[in-house]
């Protein structure tokens, strides 16, 4: 029987509470595991979750062989979509993990640019509502 998609997501839930636990017991974990469900969760829009597992990781410097780059880059996305955050300072984190690795001004990497790119986008989502109703609230004067 195949699990449904709600089964599916509680499972990965439980796994991600399992690990979080775990590193706070300081116990070993096994990072491509940990980076594997990370972005299983992510897969599923379950961002605050995934943007947890990624932020043990980095807390830990402890990176899947050869996937530091990627692991940071899924860590930004997670963090400018994750839903519990204030959405600005979700942006504006996101950012700062990226220029931290990957220094904006000069880097070439094009996921690193498009996830820079999505988050200055809802940046500007966010700020340009508020320049809309200036000439309306000048009008009476």
């Amino acid at each position: 029987m195949e699990a449904t998609e709600f089964e599916e997501k509680t499972r990965l839930i439980k796994s991600t509470e399992k690990y979080l636990f775990e590193a706070r017991k300081k116990k070993e974990v096994d990072s491509e595991a940990i980076w594997h469900l990370a972005k299983a969760l992510i897969g599923k829009d379950e961002f605050g979750w995934g943007r947890r597992l990624l932020d043990m990781l980095a807390d830990l410097e402890l990176y899947p062989s050869g996937f530091r780059r990627k692991v940071i880059q899924k860590r930004a996305l997670a963090t400018y979509k994750d839903p519990d955050l204030n959405r600005n300072q979700a942006l504006t984190s996101a950012l700062e993990i990226l220029d931290n690795e990957f220094d904006l001004s000069k880097t070439d990497n094009q996921e690193t640019l498009g996830l820079a790119g999505a988050i200055y986008k809802r940046k500007w989502d966010d700020m340009s509502h508020l320049y809309w109703h200036i000439p309306e609230a000048a009008w009476p004067f």
